[in-house]
C-alpha cells in the first residue's frame, strides 16, 4: 500500500509540473533526466498493475485529469490504490502521448500491454526517417504504421534515390490497396538524396518520383519535397486524388522565392506537362511549384511562365499560390487576379522584361490579397514604388530583392510597407551614376543614408526575417550597427543574415559587439569575403544573443569574449593592469588609479560588449599564467545548429570543451568545415554529443587529422546524415566493428578514405 502512495504521489508531482507549465509543447521532447525519471515511474505502475488487477469496467471513461483520477479511486482499501496507480498512469499517457516525440513514444510503448495500446492511440502524424527494403522488395514501415498508429491522419516518408525505381513503385503499391493508407489525409514524401548525387539511380536532372499513388481517393494535401513530381505521376494524382486541396511540388512553399531556379536545380521545376494535370484538380486551393525558365527556343506564348500562370487560372477556388524560378509577366499577373477573385495568398517572381507592373485601375486585384511575396529580378526599383507603396502597403509581407538598381528615394519609400516581415537583398547597382562618375561616393553615402534610415525606422522594427549582402561600399553599415540592434531589440527580429562582409569594418566598429541585446535572434549567419577575414574578424562567444539556436560564421573566429581569471595575487593584478592600459589607454595609467577604477571597467567589460570590442583581440583569450573560466559559454547552449567554415574555433582554446554535452546539448546539427587548429583531440568530444543527427567535417589538407577519427561517430547512435572529408591516401582506414551506426540516410566521405567492404552500405560521392 504504501509503494502505491508513493507510486501516486509522485505521478501527481509530475503531471503538475506537466499541466500547469507555461509552455505545455515540452521543448525538452521528454529527453535526458526526465524521460528516464517518467520511464521509471512508469515501470513501477506496471508493476502495481500487474499485482493486483484493475476490476474497473471496461466502459469507464478516461478521467479529464490526474486530479479527477484520484477522486474517483478514492483511498479506502488495497485494491483501490492498485487501481488508482493504474488510472493515473492511464491518465498521464493520455495527456503525455500527443507530446512525446516519435522515438521516444515508441521505446515507451515497450513498457507493459496498456501503454503499447495507450500511448499511440492518439498520436496522429507519423514520420519514417528512412524507408528500407526487406528481403521480399517490401516496405516493413508501411505495414507496421496501421498496426501501432491506427488513428495516424497523416504520413511523411523519407526516401533515399538509390532504391531502383521499379522496385520502388512495386512497394508503394500497398498505399493504394491497403484501406487504412486509403483513407489518409496527408502524405509527405522526402528524397534525402543530395542534389546532383551521383548515386543516384533515378533519372539526372529531372523531376521524378517513381511511387503508386493510384488508390488514394482520400488524400487532401500532398507534398513533394527534394525533387517535383513528373507528368505521369501529377495525372495519375489528378485522377485518383479528386478532392486534393493542398499541393506542393518541389521546395517547401516557403521556400520557392528564397532560392533561384539556378540553385535549385533542373529536378525541382515543373514541366508545362505537368501544369496540364494539375489544372484538372479543381478542388485545390493551396498550390506551390517551381517554374521553367524557358529556353531560348520555346514558343513564350505556349510554353512560356507567364502562359503557365495563365494556364491555372481556371483553379478559381484557390487561395494561395506560390510560383517561384522563372519570372512571369505583369499582364498575366492581372489576368490571373482578375480571374481568381477569391485569392489571398499570392508569391511571384518579376524580372526586367515582366513590363510595367502598376496600373492604376488595376490596385484594387493587388489590394484584396491579404498575403503578398514578391522577388524582384534586375529591375529598376524606383518604376514599382507606385504599385508597393500604394497597392501593397498592407498585405506585402515578404519583399526579395535581386540586382535591382536603387536609390535613395526608392529605398526611403519601402518605409510605408508596414506589413512587411521578410526583407531580403543581394548586390545592386546605383541610379544615375554612370561608370567612373567622380560623384559616385556622395551618391553610395546618400543611398547608404537612405537605408539606415529604413532599417532604423518602423520598417526595421517589424521585421522578423532580414538577409542582406553588404558587399557595396552603399550598404557599409557597419558603424550603425548600434542604432540598428536598439531598433531590432524592440521588434520581433527572428532571422539576421550577414553576407560578403568586410572584416576589418566588423572588428574595428564593434559592429557584432551589438548583436548581443537581440534576445529574440533565433537564426544568426556572418559571412566575411575575402582570405584576410580569418584573423581581421572576430565575433566572441560572450557576444551571441542569448536565446541563439542557428549560427553559421564563414571566416569569422569565435573566441570567448569574456574570461574570469580566478588566481589570485599578482598574477590577477597584473592581469587586470594589463587589461586596463588596453582600455583606458597607457598614458591614463597609474598603479594608484587602477584599484579605484578596476571594478567598473570589468562591469563595462560585462554589460557592454562592444567596450570589449575596442580592447585588444587577444583579451578574450589571455590568461597569462593564471586560470581562465568561460563565460561565454553560457551564450552557447541553446544552440542546435552549428557551422563553422574557414575559420578558428578558439572558445577558451578548448575546442573539446566547448563541443560537450555541457556547453551545447541540444546541438542537433553540426558543422565544421577547413576550421584551422582542428586536432584528433578535438574531436574526441563529438562522441558526446548524443543528440546529433547531422555532422558534418571537412578537413583535407590537416596533418594532424587522420581517417581514424571516424571511430567518434559510433557513439552517436541518433546520428542520420554524415559528411567526412578528412585524411589523406597514407591514412589507414578504420577498422569495420569501430563504426557501429548503421541507420544513416546519407553518408559522404572524400574518395581517399577506403573503407572495408560491410563497413558502411551506403555511399553518396
Amino acid at each position: 500500500v504504501s509503494s502505491a502512495i508513493a507510486l501516486v504521489t509522485s505521478l501527481i508531482c509530475i503531471s503538475h509540473r506537466l499541466l500547469c507549465a507555461q509552455s505545455f509543447s515540452l521543448e525538452v521532447s521528454c529527453r535526458g533526466l526526465f524521460i528516464e525519471e517518467i520511464l521509471s515511474l512508469f515501470s513501477t505502475a506496471a508493476m502495481v498493475s500487474a499485482t493486483k488487477k484493475s476490476r474497473r469496467s471496461s466502459t469507464t471513461a478516461i478521467p479529464a485529469t490526474p486530479a479527477a483520477a484520484v477522486a474517483a479511486s478514492g483511498t479506502g482499501s488495497y485494491e483501490s490504490h492498485g487501481t488508482s496507480g493504474r488510472m493515473l498512469a492511464e491518465v498521464l499517457s493520455h495527456h503525455l502521448g500527443p507530446h512525446l516525440s516519435q522515438e521516444d513514444l515508441l521505446v515507451c510503448r515497450l513498457v507493459c500491454k496498456d501503454w503499447c495500446k495507450w500511448l499511440p492511440a492518439e498520436r496522429r502524424v507519423v514520420v519514417v526517417r528512412q524507408v528500407r527494403l526487406d528481403e521480399n522488395g517490401d516496405i516493413p514501415a508501411l505495414t507496421t504504421i496501421p498496426l501501432i498508429f491506427g488513428a495516424a491522419h497523416t504520413v511523411s516518408l523519407c526516401i533515399s534515390e538509390r532504391i531502383l525505381p521499379d522496385v520502388l513503385r512495386t512497394a508503394t503499391m500497398v498505399l493504394g490497396t491497403d484501406i487504412f493508407y486509403r483513407r489518409i489525409k496527408h502524405l509527405l514524401l522526402t528524397s534525402t538524396s543530395p542534389l546532383g548525387s551521383k548515386s543516384s539511380t533515378w533519372p539526372f536532372g529531372m523531376p521524378y518520383w517513381p511511387v503508386n499513388l493510384a488508390g488514394m481517393q482520400g488524400l487532401e494535401s500532398l507534398t513533394f519535397s527534394g525533387r517535383s513530381a513528373d507528368a505521369d505521376l501529377l495525372r495519375t494524382v489528378a485522377e485518383t486524388c479528386t478532392g486534393l486541396t493542398s499541393l506542393v511540388l518541389g521546395l517547401k512553399h516557403e521556400e520557392t522565392l528564397a532560392h533561384s531556379t539556378s540553385d535549385q536545380g533542373s529536378s525541382l521545376i515543373t514541366r508545362p506537362t505537368g501544369i496540364e494535370a494539375i489544372v484538372k484538380l479543381s478542388s485545390l486551393r493551396r498550390l506551390a511549384l517551381t517554374l521553367e525558365d524557358s529556353p531560348w527556343d520555346w514558343d513564350e506564348e505556349e510554353l512560356g511562365a507567364s502562359a503557365q500562370l495563365m494556364a491555372l487560372a481556371v483553379l478559381t477556388g484557390l487561395t494561395e499560390l506560390r510560383l517561384g524560378g522563372a519570372a512571369v509577366h505583369a499582364e498575366a499577373a492581372r489576368v490571373f487576379l482578375r480571374a481568381v477573385q477569391g485569392l489571398r495568398c499570392l508569391a511571384l517572381v518579376f524580372d526586367a522584361l515582366s513590363g510595367r507592373l502598376h496600373e492604376r485601375r488595376e490596385l484594387n486585384l493587388w489590394k484584396q490579397l491579404q498575403h503578398v511575396e514578391l522577388r524582384l529580378q534586375g529591375r529598376v526599383l524606383e518604376s514599382d514604388i507606385p504599385l508597393l507603396a500604394l497597392g501593397l502597403p498592407a498585405n506585402l509581407k515578404s519583399l526579395h530583392l535581386r540586382s535591382c538598381t536603387v536609390s535613395a528615394y526608392s529605398l526611403t519609400a519601402l518605409s510605408s510597407l508596414n506589413a512587411l516581415t521578410e526583407l531580403s537583398f543581394d548586390g545592386w547597382r546605383l541610379a544615375g551614376v554612370p561608370t567612373g562618375e567622380a560623384d559616385e561616393y556622395a551618391i553610395s553615402a546618400t543611398v547608404r543614408s537612405a537605408l539606415v534610415g529604413l532599417l532604423a525606422g518602423p520598417l526595421g522594427e517589424g521585421l522578423q526575417v532580414l538577409r542582406m549582402d553588404l558587399y557595396d561600399p552603399s550598404k557599409d553599415i557597419y558603424s550603425a550597427m548600434p542604432r540598428l540592434a536598439e531598433t531590432w531589440a524592440q521588434g520581433s527580429l527572428r532571422v539576421l543574415h550577414l553576407v560578403n562582409t568586410d572584416g576589418y569594418s566588423l572588428c574595428s566598429t564593434g559592429a557584432l559587439a551589438s548583436l548581443a541585446g537581440l534576445s529574440g535572434l533565433r537564426d544568426l549567419r556572418v559571412s566575411v569575403k575575402g582570405q584576410a577575414c580569418r584573423d581581421d574578424s572576430a565575433l566572441r562567444a560572450a557576444w551571441l544573443p542569448p536565446n541563439l539556436t542557428c549560427l553559421e560564421l564563414v571566416g569569422v573566429h569565435l573566441p570567448c569574449g569574456e574570461a574570469e581569471l580566478s588566481q589570485s595575487g599578482q598574477q590577477l593584478l597584473e592581469a587586470n593592469d594589463f587589461c586596463l592600459r588596453r582600455l583606458g589607454g597607457a598614458e591614463d595609467y597609474s598603479p594608484a588609479s587602477a584599484s579605484q577604477t578596476r571594478g567598473s571597467v570589468q562591469r563595462q567589460l560585462r554589460e557592454e560588449p562592444a567596450a570589449a570590442a575596442a580592447a585588444d583581440p587577444v583579451y578574450g583569450t589571455w590568461s597569462g599564467r593564471g586560470i581562465v573560466e568561460c563565460r561565454g559559454h553560457a551564450r552557447l547552449q541553446r544552440l542546435q545548429r552549428l557551422s563553422l567554415h574557414a575559420c578558428r574555433y578558439g572558445c577558451c582554446s578548448h575546442l573539446q570543451e566547448a563541443l560537450g554535452p555541457l556547453v551545447m546539448p541540444q546541438l542537433t546539427s553540426l558543422e565544421l568545415d577547413d576550421v584551422s587548429g582542428l586536432s584528433e583531440a578535438d574531436l574526441s568530444g563529438l562522441g558526446a554529443l548524443t543528440s546529433l543527427t547531422r555532422l558534418s567535417v571537412c578537413a583535407l589538407g590537416h596533418s594532424n587529422i587522420s581517417s581514424s577519427s571516424m571511430v567518434h561517430v559510433s557513439k552517436l547512435v541518433g546520428l542520420r546524415q554524415l559528411r567526412w572529408h578528412a585524411g589523406d591516401s597514407l591514412d589507414v582506414p578504420p577498422h569495420p566493428e569501430t563504426i557501429k551506426v548503421r541507420r544513416f540516410v546519407v553518408i559522404a566521405v572524400c574518395k581517399t578514405l577506403l573503407l572495408h567492404k560491410g563497413c558502411i552500405s551506403t555511399l553518396y560521392p
